[in-house]
């Protein structure tokens, strides 16, 4: 099996804008860590992080970030439809350890995440879903068995 990185994958020509959206745990630390390497490999990273967690690293994450002049979007001034601001989203929001149903703002903005394969689906211009670690929805080992996770085109 040949390894692709995103870089080479989703090209910083085509793939421009990109939505990082984080949640308040490791994995938001991960998506945090990768709005800062996508910015520097020429990308235009948002982030969107409504619940932040400011303890060590994250507060210096976000630190690091705003010194780049990364822009952090609240969830009310994202586009309903994902897919019109954005050619990239990065789920960032849970990892393999999330139980437990799911609360405001992060249901709403999994729904949108979702709907963007119905988008692809229906041969709508639809931005490209990269997920860290194991999507939301999914069974670490299964995947996706109840068919109502998120469903990135590439795992990070």
């Amino acid at each position: 099996m040949k390894c692709m990185s995103s870089l080479q994958v989703y090209s910083p020509s085509e793939y421009t804008h990109v939505l990082v959206i984080c949640g308040p745990g490791n994995n938001g630390g991960d998506g945090l860590v990768a709005a800062r390497h996508l910015h520097h490999f020429g990308y235009k990273p948002s982030i969107c992080y409504p619940k932040r967690n400011t303890e060590p690293p994250f507060a210096g994450l976000v630190t690091q970030l705003e010194s780049l002049s990364v822009p952090f979007l609240p969830v009310e001034d994202l586009p309903v439809q994902l897919s019109s601001d954005f050619e990239i989203i990065v789920d960032a929001i849970f990892g393999f350890s999330f139980h437990g149903n799911l609360r405001p703002p992060f249901d709403s903005l999994i729904r949108r995440m979702v709907s963007i394969k119905t988008q692809q689906r229906t041969h709508e211009i639809a931005a490209v879903v990269i997920s860290v670690d194991i999507p939301f929805g999914w069974h670490v080992e299964e995947g996706d068995i109840c068919g109502e996770g998120i469903e990135p085109d590439m795992l990070v």
